[in-house]
């Protein structure tokens, strides 16, 4: 039998281990002569060599009920430990094989649960333990939304499981992280019953000051991703996690992309609850970051920053955010430092955009207070950069949000001195406004009252990128981010309209300026952003 086992890919053409398996190795396995439990053992162990190599789709129920019988606690005296975790092996090989079919094994799902379950209690040892989780994190996997009845007896294991300690421990524990992450995958529901101990693991795995986390960190992170992306709201639990995860965006490694996509998960969730809970420390380590990681990854950050910028209805809340975290300094010295990439610059000012949109008043009024003095030449130098960012700007809905900030910029009152002076500064960039406007609705334009960003629908509600290489589909976030394209001012924002109403608005404060200004510019062109 070992040799048949060990040779299965040799024997392939030579044995037909269906018929041997039918007509000889069920009978033995009944016998209860001395030393059955050698056979029984040596039985399993060549069912899980065998199932990969040639056992027909028809003959796995009987397979099943085989390694179901071998898995039972002995009556007797006998080693039958070693009998059930082979058998649990060789259960974890059928489950976990190509031409697995959830349909077969489903109806012997309630009993092989049990059987896990006695056999995690009966070992001691936590390299067997190992083996049993192991198998019943496959058996999760491959299961997908069937296991969802049985998640209530799966989460009574996992505390005692979890506190074990000896030799092996956080081989164990990484086992079960990865368990649990596949169990919150494949039930697709809200995992509000895991969420004590999700707590648990994740703090445990994220803890930076623990050793432990070096083997456990990334996958900590992948169960913390999961049960966010699944989760139907923001419970007190999940945002008592969040603090855990700003000490881990200052780490520039592989797991950076993941944190991010945590952090992105929070704000998608509920950002006021979020800026409430940790705004502040949050934007503060991703404002450090932002120079002491790699272009791509600073793309990320940015992109993670605009998403509560595009979903929040508190638009004061997050511009309150960014002064007090010290955010929109750090973004504007960014942008105007010569040693900065071009390529972040531009995902800098996607930032910037937003807030100008929100209320241009304030972000003059902060230029003020920041700059002082040197508040014109600075802002005039911040404008040649702007503009000349937009040119290498590929995405298209990038370009319109900065066209849509070079308009609202117009519609500042003059109603103080230093404003008056700053506005007349703006106004004199007119004419590069225009090129930048024309430019744009060309790109956008369909209708005579319209622009294509927002009457393309197959555009509007394509799915939003999401970070990292978790799989969305079909779950609570995957409904959250499809209400992106609705509620982000991209999409819902006629740009040529708002274009004509913000220099309307710019005439009735400074008609003389702005008309000087305009008469540099060619009508043909001011014709193209008339509505």
């Amino acid at each position: 039998y070992n040799a048949c086992g060990l040779a299965s890919h040799e024997l392939f053409d030579y044995l037909d281990f269906n018929t041997w398996f039918k007509e000889r190795l069920i009978t033995e396995i009944q016998q209860q002569t001395p030393g059955h439990h050698v056979l029984k053992f040596r039985i399993a162990w060549l069912i899980g060599r065998w199932v990969g190599v040639k056992l027909p789709k028809e003959t796995r129920p009987l397979v099943y009920e085989t390694l179901l019988h071998l898995m039972q606690p002995s009556n007797d005296d006998g080693p039958s430990t070693i009998v059930q975790i082979t058998a649990i092996s060789a259960l974890r090989d059928c489950v976990d094989d190509w031409d697995f079919e959830p349909s077969r094994f489903l109806p012997y799902l309630a009993q092989v649960l049990p059987l896990l379950s006695q056999a995690i209690a009966q070992v001691d040892e936590i390299e067997l333990k190992m083996k049993v989780v192991n198998c019943l994190s496959i058996i999760i996997e491959r299961m997908e939304q069937e296991i969802a009845p049985f998640t209530p007896s799966i989460t009574e294991l996992l505390p005692n499981l979890w506190q074990l300690e000896g030799e092996g421990e956080n081989l164990l524990k990484s086992s079960i992280v990865t368990m649990v992450t596949k169990l919150v995958k494949s039930i697709k529901q809200d995992p509000v019953s895991l969420l004590p101990i999700i707590s648990e693991i994740v703090r445990h795995s994220t803890d930076l000051n623990n050793e432990a986390h070096i083997y456990l960190l990334e996958d900590g992170i992948d169960l913390w991703a999961a049960t966010l992306i699944n989760s139907a709201s923001l419970t007190p639990i999940l945002i008592d996690l969040l603090p855990c995860a700003i000490p881990l965006l200052s780490i520039a490694s592989e797991v950076l992309a993941k944190v991010l996509l945590v952090v992105e998960s929070y704000f998608l969730m509920n950002t006021t609850k979020v800026v409430e809970a940790a705004g502040v420390p949050l934007l503060e380590t991703l404002s450090a970051s932002l120079t002491e990681v790699r272009p791509d990854a600073c793309a990320m950050i940015c992109r993670v920053i605009e998403t509560p910028m595009t979903l929040t209805n508190n638009s004061a809340q997050i511009q309150q955010l960014f002064i007090q975290s010290g955010l929109l300094q750090r973004l504007l010295d960014l942008t105007l430092s010569t040693e900065e990439p071009p390529s972040n610059q531009t995902k800098y000012l996607l930032l910037i955009s937003r807030f100008i949109i929100w209320d241009p008043s304030n972000f003059l009024n902060y230029l003020i207070n920041y700059w002082q003095q040197q508040t014109p030449q600075l802002i005039s130098k911040f404008i040649e950069i702007w503009i000349d960012r937009i040119d290498v700007m590929i995405d298209t809905r990038h370009r319109k949000l900065n066209s849509l900030a070079l308009a609202s910029l117009l519609q500042t009152p003059p109603n103080t001195p230093e404003l008056t002076t700053l506005t007349a500064l703006v106004y004199a960039k007119l004419p590069d406004f225009m090129t930048v406007w024309t430019s744009c609705l060309a790109e956008v334009s369909e209708f005579e009252s319209g622009d294509a960003m927002v009457y393309h629908s197959e555009y509007s509600s394509q799915k939003v990128e999401q970070l990292g290489e978790t799989e969305i589909d079909g779950t609570l976030e995957e409904d959250r981010r499809s209400i992106i394209p609705e509620v982000d001012i991209v999409f819902n924002t006629n740009l040529k309209l708002t274009i004509w109403h913000s220099l309307e608005r710019a005439q009735l404060h400074s008609p003389q300026l702005i008309q000087e200004y305009l008469s540099k510019v060619d009508q043909l062109v001011i014709d193209q952003i008339k509505p």
